[in-house]
């Protein structure tokens, strides 16, 4: 299990080694089993780019495949930065749960 803010502004290389950029946010699908999709990554341009996670390749850093294809934020996909981290949570009677500070990321090839 790794942490968002373990990952939060990691560096991106691309396969050859060379540096790509910075990962900015996590894109999940919002689901009873809600997987990451997508990292939004911020390139050296200052560009915010939005990649498949299938693109990545990581161990001890994020590595990128150098023919991915940008893509949009699909209708089920949510933020993990701007839509969960540092918000209050409500439940559904509207009394203040909690406020997040991080999200555990939890993978089962461990990988990240």
């Amino acid at each position: 299990m790794i942490y968002f803010s373990e990952l939060h502004r990691r560096k991106i290389y691309e396969r050859g080694g060379a540096y790509f950029g910075t990962l900015e946010d996590l894109i999940f699908a919002a689901s009873p089993q809600a997987k990451i999709s997508k990292i939004v990554a911020k390139n050296k341009d200052r560009q915010k780019i939005i990649i498949p996670i299938a693109y990545f390749k990581s161990n001890s850093r994020l590595v990128l495949d150098p023919d991915y294809k940008a893509k949009k934020l699909d209708l089920n996909e949510l933020y993990v930065y701007k839509n969960l981290v540092d918000k209050q949570i409500i439940d559904l009677k509207g009394n203040k749960v909690v406020r997040v500070n991080d999200v555990a990321i939890q993978n089962d090839k461990n990988t990240w």
